[in-house]
């Protein structure tokens, strides 16, 4: 697993193709859990996890949000 706090860092994670990849900043956390104002690049960024076989699992706790995108090897491509 690795942890990744901003957009740069999860493109690089999803290079490297772990298994599960971390989001640790809360507000892109919630930028992604919402989908709210992201820009072109933000969607393209979604769409190359979904192709490489990502899913996205985010859950809020105590008014925390927690997102993962947890790669599945049988949709990898």
């Amino acid at each position: 697993m690795i942890s990744v706090g901003t957009r740069d860092e999860l493109k690089r994670a999803v290079a490297k193709a772990e298994d599960i990849i971390a989001v640790a900043d809360p507000k892109l956390c919630y930028d992604f859990l919402t989908l709210r104002s992201m820009s072109i690049y933000d969607r393209r960024l979604l769409y190359l996890l979904e192709m490489k076989g990502y899913q996205m699992m985010a859950k809020r706790m105590l008014g925390q949000v927690e997102v993962k995108f947890v790669l599945d090897s049988r949709t990898a491509s």
